[in-house]
């Protein structure tokens, strides 16, 4: 009855425990950060665009900086905040710490400026919108690198050991007595880049520059060529990798091949040491002692002195004055310079007009001036109490002050106060539920009381009067259908399964037992997912709820339908900028573009038509490049470590669009844009084109000739051009040769996301090997085999030659058209081969001419396959102490789907190769799988064919446990919590919101205390319940995998007739059903999955006659023989050969687990066939006497089945080849059978320097923070065992130090 309760205290503390590692991980990285940014911090501004195109919007009009002052790391609400110079209230500066997003409101003396701002990268980068003077603005902004000037001193620091490593003493005679500059020769510039090494990993690698002071000639090493990290404790290290060369010449003399140094605390200065000439000891080793160029001096500063006062506002390393840039002025070091102040400006600011300022360490004080004045920094607030205590103080403050003062941070009418909102709530333990969902189930219980069977309602909910149904719940409940259906009666259907649903969970009744609970939750699942009432009520629910939870939500949707006239030329101008933007950026047919054009035309008569302009604007603002590029930076670089906060991104947009479109028309636009910016933008930067090219060299040379016959007479001259030039070079041979270079670029790095590296060396390259072709026709074909990856992905092949006639011309157009948007941005505007893929760029969203929304969900929903199938085949399936047997059939049916599918899933991994790594395949699977169920769940409210209705509510079904198996299971199988650690259950938000609805959740049974007669009142439920009375108080969906203390665990259910061990069902490789002894094997010990109406798939996780991994499922065949067949395609799970009707014969019998529950063990059935053979007689399974089994009508075998121990088995390890330049990297083993815990793993022989083995889980590691040394190719043996068996594996071991060229690239280079 209530045997989920110690599971779920069980999973909560699991829960807590990886939410405390992710923590710690969190906090040791915000420790590292606050290090280096201790006081203050500026943001400098990235992107910036006018959301809509309404009048008076300017660009120049938003702040190019924002300055974080930080007292206290411990606590935000000290921070200091200034949107470009003009200070922020405290009162008006709201830190959420759960979303870490920052709200504020503020003043430039005569406009109110708004914003709300996603900071990420331990607030070191921000996304958001700004509204100024009524107009709204995306924008990203940045933290700028930090430069350091560097003093040397010859043999200060020296080499020592085998590695030459470069060591220092500070205090010695050595280092004292060395000669230093007596100026800096060097500046030395770094920024944290945002790549995180995956893992647990406590170090930022960054991006590095250098700059003679003498000559003032540049060094920016090509990415990928150095090794650069900065360590917890501030250790940075710099060093040239592979034979890479330091520039020489004039201005080159202190260019380092190595640098290695220490951070003081607050990283205002360094000391260490560096080698140039040569690397190790063939060069020259000098110690470096660096001074951070510009303190932290930033904020509002008052100064007194010799009865003199004055104030300065700091920001960016410049003075500003009455809101303006001081020209002239700049901060090196701690001193403040300036010159060419206005007359006016200087004497309202009580400042010279030329003069300096020295300030403290730490920036929080003016220490002395060229005017004889000191002072502090203080806050916003301080300078307004100074302002109303002092009429004459701060004159060029006070109107922006007081203006501030009279705005309020209180919840607005701006489309930021819609993006501000999130259905989202925190709980006691820090993670996130949709409090609003929850609302709104309650509102549906209400509803749902009020219309069941008043008799169950009185009997056991409530004896008294209904829920009082308000004006507007029953106005809601009595909407029809969306396609007719009438409300009442449908709710009074579900009567009974959520009474039986209810008994089963809450009543203390011993009869409740009888009550099939799982089968009626199911039951209502299903029902209500496909419930036209629900698809129309449902998001009405939720957004009578979200008004509840915003109170200013009722403003705007009121406002879009009684100032729908006002906002109707503004959604025009949109729609005509969004054309001519196209227009200007996308190339196309006529036809082509008049598709483009009408799809942005009907969007915009839709907004009109329907009173939906603030739907239309949250659509366009989470469509802009800074918004995408949060999304991006989320996905990609460790936003939430299983991409679970993309999701929740995704689900507050859309269920804001849903609360202002009940209709779901923004929502399902939203999914599509969001796929096509996944494809465009996303996928091409995880593409790896270090693996073989050859496949694709036909495909790209027919885009290429596609591309020159499209534009060789183009009325755009840099197109015709381009053309031109592809004509006169591109023969099949250069693009052989271009497609190695690619190649060879691409395996330098060793890491993912590496496009804009990989460009870097390539156009490199490309220019030394082929100095006498143009650079564009490099480019060009670079871009070619983009193009054909993105085709060949959509259409999920490998091979250009097994491809139709139709397919074939689908990659060759639809990559030439690829190759066309992505070079104007090129040719046009001079921008880099690395930035095509950016989301500023917008090629993405120009896909939509040629790629159809259908083709482009299909492809996505494969990837999303292949990515969970990816983490299957590396990982293993992870199946925890106790869970649902039917979770371990639902994970080995997708798994062996992917035999099924042989160009889409394993050309996937061909592309990705080792970009697709666990990290990334648990953020692409959970990132596709969200916008596969808004657009799925959207689809299912809109279907009206039956059978189509049931597609779509499986496919959503499987999407939705497929992110669960992502998200939820890889939390149990040890990847870290995302950020707060959401809730796996909040998937279903967005669900909700277009009509599915989990009944299960929230309800409150009324126990009625009454003397029972023979047959109590549930007892009688129960056995007029139907399908859902347990008269043995069992069913087959209680069977799950669980551990006795002390014992293995039960993890597969055996099929034994009559009992007998001896007699167990046997499922050979061969898709034979034989009797046989059980062996604990796959073909014994069978995974089950069972639908909303009882019946069951029994499925044998096996290999198959050719050595291929299947679930081979008990079937009946046609002929009506008793044989197995594959439970892995497509259909299978509706497929009547494989599905069984079970009728329990006899009690069961439990056992006790290690978690204090109580758990079926065993019980006895009898199984008779769903499929229909034209007779009402119902077909039994039965043993034939010959060893095998059969059909029998009327009767059959009593078989007992029995969770038992089951055999690993499966066990794979891919080879592994890791780099000298790399960090705490880890393999883990894939255990596609897991067989019954615990687990025993072993390795022979041992592992070599700088690896660790982990006993616990099979997994290969690099040592936390250490510098692993090469390490020779070797063969190593793993090996799992349980109680009952034992599998090994063999893997290959590499250590490899890096080639800056690859031997392909010497021979072009010489050829």
């Amino acid at each position: 009855m209530n045997d989920n309760s110690a599971y779920a205290s069980a999973w909560d503390a699991h829960i807590a425990g990886l939410q405390k590692e992710r923590r710690a991980v969190r906090a040791a990285r915000d420790q590292q950060v606050e290090a280096l940014y201790p006081h203050a911090r500026t943001f400098v501004l990235k992107i910036a665009e006018p959301v809509l195109d309404t009048p008076g919007a300017d660009v120049d009009d938003v702040p190019g900086t924002l300055t974080l002052v930080t007292p206290d790391h411990r606590d935000p609400a000290r921070d200091q905040f200034y949107v470009g110079p003009h200070p922020v209230l405290g009162r008006n500066l709201t830190w959420n710490k759960h979303f870490e997003e920052l709200d504020f409101t503020t003043s430039d003396g005569t406009r109110g400026l708004r914003g709300h701002l996603r900071l990420t990268h331990s607030r070191l980068r921000a996304f958001g919108i700004l509204t100024i003077g009524g107009n709204d603005y995306s924008v990203e902004y940045e933290v700028p690198p930090q430069r350091y000037t560097v003093k040397v001193a010859k043999d200060a620091a020296y080499l020592a050991g085998d590695n030459a490593t470069i060591t220092w003493d500070t205090e010695s005679d050595r280092w004292r007595n060395a000669a230093w500059s007596a100026d800096p020769v060097l500046e030395f510039t770094y920024g944290v880049n945002g790549e995180e090494i995956i893992g647990d990993e406590k170090v930022y690698t960054f991006i590095a520059s250098f700059k003679d002071a003498a000559t003032g000639r540049d060094w920016i090493p090509d990415a990928f060529t150095y090794s650069g990290y900065l360590t917890q404790n501030l250790k940075l290290g710099f060093a040239l990798v592979g034979g890479t060369k330091a520039p020489v010449g004039p201005g080159a003399d202190y260019f380092p091949y190595a640098l290695s140094s220490k951070m003081s605390e607050f990283a205002y200065d360094f000391d260490g040491g560096m080698v140039i000439g040569s690397a190790g000891y063939g060069g020259t080793c000098y110690g470096v002692i660096g001074t951070w160029a510009r303190r932290p001096a930033a904020g509002l500063y008052l100064l007194e002195g010799d009865g003199h006062t004055a104030h300065a506002s700091v920001h960016d390393g410049a003075l500003y004055v009455g809101g303006q840039r001081v020209p002239h002025s700049a901060l090196e070091g701690d001193t403040l310079s300036w010159s060419g102040l206005y007359q006016d400006l200087a004497d309202a600011a009580g400042l010279p007009s030329a003069g300096h300022l020295v300030f403290s360490a730490d920036g929080s004080e003016v220490t002395a001036s060229s005017f004889k004045v000191t002072g502090r920094r203080v806050t916003p607030d301080e300078a307004l109490e100074k302002v109303d205590a002092d009429e004459s103080a701060l004159p060029v403050l006070r109107a922006a002050l007081r203006h501030s003062r009279s705005l309020h941070a209180e919840p607005g009418h701006e489309l930021r106060d819609l993006i501000a909102m999130s259905q989202y709530s925190v709980d006691s333990q820090g993670r996130y539920f949709d409090a609003v969902q929850q609302g709104s189930m309650d509102d549906f219980y209400i509803i749902l009381q009020n219309y069941m069977d008043q008799n169950l309602r009185k009997q056991f909910f409530n004896p008294g009067p209904p829920p009082p149904l308000d004006q507007d719940l029953y106005a809601i409940a009595h909407i029809t259908g969306t396609k007719g259906t009438d409300p009442i009666p449908w709710y009074g259907s579900l009567s009974v399964p959520y009474t039986a649903c209810a008994l089963s969970k809450f009543s203390s009744d011993p009869a409740a037992a009888l009550i099939n609970g799982r089968r009626a939750e199911a039951w209502l699942t299903q029902a209500t997912s496909g419930g036209d009432v629900m698809a129309a009520q449902g998001p009405l629910l939720y957004q009578r709820r979200y008004q509840e939870k915003y109170n200013n939500l009722d403003w705007f949707l009121v406002d879009q339908k009684t100032n729908a006239a006002k906002y109707a030329p503004i959604i025009d101008a949109q729609v005509e900028k969004w054309i001519a933007d196209a227009k200007a950026e996308a190339i196309g047919t006529p036809e082509e573009m008049a598709k483009l054009e009408k799809q942005m035309r009907d969007l915009g008569k839709y907004a009109k038509d329907h009173d939906q302009y603030w739907a239309f604007a949250i659509y366009t603002y989470t469509t802009t490049p800074g918004y995408l590029n949060m999304l991006q930076t989320i996905l990609l670089t460790g936003g939430g470590y299983d991409g679970s906060e993309f999701s929740q991104r995704v689900q507050r947009t859309v269920a804001l669009l849903n609360v202002l479109d009940t209709t779901s028309n923004f929502s399902q636009q939203y999914g599509y844009l969001l796929q096509l910016f996944q494809l465009g933008s996303i996928l091409p930067q995880l593409f790896d084109f270090s693996s073989d090219l050859s496949g694709f060299s036909f495909a790209v040379k027919q885009i290429v000739d596609k591309f020159i016959e499209q534009y060789i007479d183009s009325p755009d001259p840099k197109m015709r051009e381009a053309a031109q030039q592809l004509q006169q070079n591109a023969t099949q041979d250069l693009i052989d040769k271009v497609l190695q270079i690619l190649h060879a670029s691409a395996a330098v790095g060793h890491g993912v996301y590496e496009w804009v590296h990989i460009a870097s060396r390539f156009e490199n390259t490309f220019g030394r090997v082929f100095a006498h072709i143009p650079a564009a026709v490099g480019k060009l074909i670079a871009l070619a085999g983009a193009g054909a990856m993105i085709g060949f992905f959509v259409l999920g092949a490998s091979d250009f030659g097994q491809l139709s006639p139709a397919e074939q011309a689908l990659v060759v157009v639809g990559g030439a058209n690829a190759v066309a948007q992505l070079v104007l941005p090129i040719l046009q505007r001079g921008l880099a081969l690395g930035a095509v893929w950016d989301p500023s760029v917008r090629w993405w969203s120009n896909l939509r001419k040629f790629f159809s929304p259908k083709l482009i969900d299909d492809a996505l929903t494969k990837t999303t396959s292949t990515a969970r199938i990816w983490l299957m085949s590396n990982k293993g399936t992870a199946v925890g102490y106790r869970v649902p047997i039917k979770q371990a059939f639902a994970a080995r049916s997708l798994f062996t789907a992917h035999s099924n599918v042989p160009f889409s899933q394993r050309f996937k991994l061909t592309v990705m190769g080792r970009n697709l790594g666990q990290f990334t395949a648990r953020l692409l699977g959970s990132a596709f799988a969200i916008i596969g169920i808004v657009l799925s769940s959207i689809a299912l409210s809109q279907e009206n064919e039956p059978l189509e209705l049931a597609a779509n509510i499986l496919f959503l079904t499987a999407s939705v446990l497929e992110l669960v198996a992502i998200v939820g299971g890889w939390a149990v199988a040890g990847s870290a919590v995302a950020v707060g650690g959401m809730l796996v259950s909040t998937i279903f938000a967005i669900v909700s919101v277009v009509g599915v609805i989990a009944l299960v959740a929230g309800i409150i049974l009324i126990a009625i205390m009454m003397s029972r007669p023979t047959e109590s009142p549930v007892e009688t439920f129960a056995k007029s319940s139907g399908t859902f009375y347990m008269p043995f108080k069992t069913a087959i969906e209680y069977f799950q995998v669980y551990q006795p203390a002390g014992q293995p665990q039960r993890a597969g259910v055996a099929v034994l007739a009559g009992g007998d061990a001896g007699k167990a069902l046997k499922i050979g490789s061969d898709g034979s059903a034989r009797v046989a002894p059980y062996d604990g094997t796959g073909h014994t010990a069978f995974y089950l999955s069972i639908d909303s109406t009882g019946r069951v798939q029994i499925g044998a996780p096996i290999l198959d006659s050719k050595n291929v991994p299947v679930l081979y499922a008990l079937a009946v065949e046609d002929t009506g023989a008793v044989a197995a067949k594959s439970a892995s395609g497509k259909d299978a799970s509706l497929d009547a050969h494989l599905l069984w009707y079970t009728e329990v014969v006899g009690e069961g019998t439990y056992e006790e687990s290690a978690s204090g529950t109580r758990d079926l063990r065993a019980a006895p059935f009898k199984l008779y066939t769903a499929l229909n053979d034209g007779t009402a007689k119902r077909r039994y399974l039965d043993v034939d006497g010959a060893g095998g089994w059969t059909l029998r009508e009327g009767d059959g075998v009593v078989v007992t089945l029995k969770m038992e121990v089951v055999k690993p088995g499966e066990l794979t390890m891919a080879d592994v080849t890791w780099y000298t330049v790399e960090h705490d990297q880890r393999a883990d083993p894939a255990l596609q059978v897991p067989g019954s815990l615990p687990h025993r793993w072993t390795i022979e022989p041992a592992l070599p320097e700088g690896l660790e083995f982990l006993p616990e889980e099979g997994a290969v590691q690099m040592r936390k923070g250490v510098d692993v040394p090469p390490a020779e190719k070797k063969t190593y043996k793993l090996t799992c065992s349980n109680d009952i068996g034992t599998v090994s594996a063999e893997f290959s071991l590499a250590v490899l130090v890096p080639e800056y060229e690859p031997a392909v690239e010497r021979e072009l280079v010489a050829v």
